[in-house]
């Protein structure tokens, strides 16, 4: 049901509002906003399904969110805006960003369910938080004698004004124009690049992580090839870069054998690299002379794990112990890259 809300949601972002009319037309033209609008919806079914099949647990709040947060990187990826990605990444850990998503989502599902007053107080409550609902803060929700909620109504200048809430409808196209994340994300990520700030990890990469994982891998060598094709600082092979969207596989390459065979196999490395603001590296020899180029797809790595470490609920094993060893992100971020997504899931941090 709350899938339909997000449906709500995003096609809310380009439906015109009494209050709004002039931050809806920017939210129309906005295609990063569809993308993730479409992401969070996405996640949401995505949850649902895994429900269903007994592969997630019905009734968490963070739900939905881990299962568009790699939604969410990818949308911001294919837009070769790495700067952007790196930032839903960091985004996307924040607890506060959790906690107010939280009651985004309740809104939106107390407004399908007809609850108005619902809806409301858990708007004033994701608004409550840093960055969401900054064009209009509401807040002294009250009963109206025909039955919808009126509320008062601050804009980003200070002007107030009161509202009413007469129906559904009209409390869930507020809550999609107004308190929506990625909304919350963009003015975020506007603030973090304007700043120029940097992750508390740093690093061409990524952070000392990835300096501790190039030197593991390669000594900082760009052009070192293993005996089983994986190329680079980090190692790549085609199937990870296939993965990140960075590589398309030649025709008679086959990714499924890539790591049992060796270097020289028939079809290896024979596809086209695809790296965002990296045209000149089309071929593995353009890829190992040009060290901008591995680093960008370093960090698009290490992105896409944390999105996957959120999506596959390993982030609640942080700071907890096994078998005496403390559990960092950077420990399971390790454990990704050498074993692989598909081999990633919970079970491989007891």
């Amino acid at each position: 049901m709350l899938g339909i809300g997000l449906g709500g949601f995003a096609s809310g972002l380009g439906s015109g509002y009494e209050l709004g009319t002039k931050i809806n037309k920017r939210m129309r033209e906005r295609k990063d906003r569809e993308n993730t609008a479409t992401a969070l919806a996405a996640g949401q079914s995505d949850y649902d399904a895994a429900v269903s099949a007994g592969d997630a647990q019905a009734g968490d709040p963070d739900g939905p969110m881990r299962y568009a947060a790699p939604r969410i990187v990818r949308a911001a990826q294919e837009s070769g805006d790495t700067e952007t990605v790196q930032n839903a990444s960091d985004w996307l850990k924040n607890d506060k960003v959790r906690q107010a998503s939280r009651h985004f989502a309740n809104g939106m599902l107390a407004g399908q369910n007809g609850d108005i007053a619902g809806a409301v107080q858990s708007f004033v409550q994701a608004g409550s938080v840093q960055g969401y609902g900054e064009d209009i803060k509401i807040s002294n929700p009250q009963q109206t004698p025909d039955g919808g909620v009126s509320v008062d109504a601050t804009d980003s200048q200070g002007n107030k004004r009161s509202m009413v809430f007469k129906s559904p409808d009209d409390v869930l196209k507020f809550g999609a124009a107004y308190m929506n994340p990625e909304s919350a994300f963009e003015r975020w990520n506007a603030e973090r690049k304007k700043n120029d700030w940097r992750r508390t990890l740093r690093g061409p990469g990524g952070g000392a992580y990835d300096d501790r994982l190039v030197q593991s891998e390669s000594g900082g060598r760009t052009d070192i090839v293993n005996k089983f094709g994986y190329a680079g600082k980090r190692q790549f092979g085609a199937p990870r870069l296939a993965e990140l969207g960075v590589y398309q596989p030649g025709e008679s390459e086959n990714l499924g054998r890539w790591s049992k065979t060796r270097k020289g196999a028939r079809g290896k490395w024979s596809g086209t690299f695809n790296i965002p603001g990296h045209p000149e590296v089309k071929t593995l020899d353009d890829f190992l002379v040009n060290e901008e180029a591995q680093d960008a797809v370093g960090r698009l790595h290490e992105m896409q794990n944390d999105a996957d470490i959120t999506s596959r609920g390993l982030d609640k094993y942080l700071g907890t112990k096994i078998k005496g060893v403390e559990m960092t992100r950077e420990g399971i971020q390790a454990m990704m890259h050498l074993g692989g997504r598909p081999h990633s899931k919970p079970t491989d941090a007891r």
